[in-house]
């Protein structure tokens, strides 16, 4: 005010011009602008409290599952819906009503088709807690049979959750004779020529006294591959079986496991389930080249063929003229040796990275030893061989040494070594030591090497045929001198990818409602990730149709989501070119439906009791549907909530107040200037 007063002081008080009337006129126009021009600048806040009124939300959740298919069977439902849609409107008139479906998961859309492959009803509320948790939410009327075969059971959630539900009952509840295929176990991935076990649930409905048959069926092939007879006693009762299958072919299987139909039963559908596994060819490939023949390299191949994932081959260095990069890992006998330097297999095994296994013996040349690895030099001394046997060295840890077996090894019988000087390479670590008579030296005689991205080892004797035939005496196996030889080629092998161009997929068997994805990489001839060109994909149904993807290109690969697909097997071919090379991959994959709704049709009004019950609202069956709006209506916790709220508003955000200033000093000039003023 005082700032006002001022601003039309300092203006006014020595003014001769105007009439005494006249000023004090002028005077208030400019004290009030500098009046209102003061106040803002103090941003002053006008408060205000106000009422609102808030009515309940009525939450209306329907059964979009496939199972209500089979509950409508024996309920008009056009009826039914009729007669609900009906109590919505009347409720309509009263609150304010949101609708949704439920199975798979929530939605707010009510086109019901009654497909849904799954029920969720707990994760549905779940929802609708987090959504309305600050809401006036009054109550929640829940339609459906009560079955869920996704997530918690619904009536022990413990949901905070203040809205009364109503729960309608949607079914038949009769228990009828039902033999049911519930779930089936097996591995996902298995080898191929491994057994593996399948177990299979069963559940008898009204079927005390009564067996029945349970067979795996292979789709692949048309033939049935395991069978098994099961007998049900009680009203409700459940089998496990378990069927041992063989994977004789590669690529993905498809099985059919069922158990067969009972006298009276209605529903057949949930007798069967498909369940599919991929067989895959993983076996190491195993080279033993020797010098010439010897009893080393039978005694080594048999020991190698226990594993049947170890694929070994045996020949002469004379005769070999395959390629080291086809081998995971190559056991050169009495090699490199005066006749055979074996510089070609060596330079290539070095290129490909193939683990490499040398045992030293009497033909060996140990200066070509010596200048083709460096896991073990050895300096040959006059003297020859030597009978050297082995002591375990309690510092080695590229792999678990049984204790048992490591006592054996002092009470085998020596190979035969050379006699020399010998000194360990980097990275290196001694399985055995020499032992020479009754003296343990630091000579090595089992040592391994990684190295890089090759891992090598050097057995310096000949003889491991007397260990087997040894252990053969005193236990009447192999088993304890295998093991040796085992865990040291488990080690050495090399599984490398050598492909420059890779593709991935996510999962070979997906069902209908999972996302897919693939990732590409692409490598120079330097093995360094490279992103030069687009990858194109191409996704081929057994329909004949094809889909065409660019895939998406990251910083150092490539990667893209294509969503879901319908079921049925598929190709994929994914191409790409670099430095004047074309690059193409292709694999295949599957697109399943797991049919979970059709396992149990009989309706389970237990679950929508309780969940009503504890929530302060009531189960209906469908033909009381008509109640819902008096029932609602009579409950006293739905009802309106009246909210008050505090609301403030600078005034300094009224433009009017701006324009009054405006208005003000607009007038004061006109009257000054129409008067004679400046």
């Amino acid at each position: 005010m005082l700032a006002g007063w001022l601003f039309a002081f300092v203006l006014y008080q020595k003014n001769k011009t105007f009439s005494k009337l006249l000023t004090w006129i002028l005077g208030a126009l400019r004290f009030l602008t500098g009046f209102i021009a003061a106040f803002l600048l103090l941003n002053p806040v006008l408060k205000w409290m106000h009422n609102s009124t808030e009515k309940p939300i009525i939450v209306v959740m329907q059964d979009n599952s496939a199972s209500q298919q089979n509950a409508f069977r024996k309920i008009n439902k056009t009826q039914f819906e009729s007669t609900l849609d009906e109590q919505i409107k009347l409720l309509e008139q009263t609150y304010t009503v949101k609708k949704y479906s439920y199975g798979n998961v929530l939605s707010d859309s009510v086109a019901l088709n009654y497909k849904d492959e799954s029920t969720n009803i707990a994760e549905a509320l779940e929802q609708i807690h987090s959504t309305y948790e600050n809401e006036n939410l009054g109550a929640i009327i829940l339609t459906g049979d009560g079955i869920y075969n996704k997530g918690a059971n619904p009536a022990m959630l413990g949901l905070p959750i203040k809205a009364s539900i109503y729960a309608i009952g949607l079914g038949d509840t009769t228990l009828q004779k039902d033999a049911i295929l519930i779930r089936t176990y097996s591995n996902k991935v298995v080898y191929l020529g491994d057994k593996f076990a399948v177990k299979l649930d069963a559940l008898a409905l009204g079927c005390n006294g009564t067996s029945a048959t349970i067979s795996v069926k292979n789709k692949n092939t048309g033939t049935v591959v395991g069978t098994q007879s099961v007998t049900f006693n009680g009203a409700r009762s459940s089998k496990t079986a378990e069927i041992i299958l063989e994977a004789k072919s590669k690529g993905i299987q498809q099985y059919t496991a069922s158990i067969s139909t009972v006298n009276g039963e209605e529903n057949t559908i949930n007798n069967s389930q498909d369940f599919y596994v991929e067989v895959i060819d993983s076996k190491e490939k195993i080279l033993i080249v020797c010098n010439s023949p010897h009893p080393d390299v039978y005694a080594m191949q048999d020991a190698l063929k226990q594993n049947k994932n170890s694929d070994v081959t045996i020949s002469t260095i004379e005769k070999f003229n395959g390629k080291a990069s086809d081998y995971n890992l190559i056991v050169m006998h009495n090699l490199p040796s005066t006749t055979y330097n074996c510089a070609t297999l060596l330079s290539q095994a070095k290129a490909a990275g193939t683990g490499m296994l040398y045992i030293v013996g009497a033909q060996t040349a140990l200066p070509l030893l010596n200048a083709n690895q460096n896991v073990l030099n050895i300096k040959a001394s006059v003297g020859g061989v030597t009978d050297a046997g082995g002591v375990v060295d309690k510092k080695f840890n590229f792999f678990t040494v049984n204790t048992a077996n490591a006592n054996l090894i002092a009470t085998l019988p020596p190979l035969s070594s050379p006699f020399g000087n010998y000194s360990a390479g980097p990275n290196t670590q001694v399985l055995f030591n020499q032992k020479i008579g009754s003296v343990s030296t630091q000579n090595p005689l089992w040592i391994l090497q990684q190295n890089g991205n090759q891992r090598s080892g050097v057995i310096a004797g000949e003889g491991f045929w007397r260990w087997r035939l040894y252990d053969y005496v005193q236990h009447k196996n192999h088993n304890n001198v295998d093991e040796f030889l085992q865990k040291t080629v488990q080690y050495l092998v090399v599984k490398q990818d050598k492909r420059q161009f890779r593709t991935h997929i996510s999962k070979t068997i997906n069902s209908i409602n999972e996302s897919i994805s693939f990732d590409a990489e692409l490598y120079n001839d330097n093995y360094e990730l490279i992103t030069p060109n687009d990858v194109a994909l191409t996704i081929a149904d057994n329909k004949g149709n094809r889909y065409p993807f660019t895939m998406n290109k990251q910083e150092k690969n490539y990667s893209i989501n294509i969503g879901t697909l319908p079921a049925g097997d598929y190709n994929y071919e994914a191409h790409t070119s670099y430095n004047g090379k074309n690059f193409n991959e292709t694999g295949s994959f599957k697109v399943i439906i797991i049919d979970i709704e059709t396992i149990n049709t009989t309706a389970d009004f237990n679950v929508l009791y309780q969940l009503a019950n504890n929530n302060a609202g009531k189960f209906l069956y469908h033909n009381q549907v008509s109640e819902l709006n008096n029932l609602i209506k009579n409950n006293s916790n739905v009802k309106n909530v009246i909210k008050t709220q505090l609301d403030n508003e600078p005034l300094i955000n009224w433009k009017w107040l701006f324009g009054l200033m405006i208005a003000l000093l607009s007038i004061e000039w006109f009257v000054r200037k129409r008067n004679g003023g400046y």
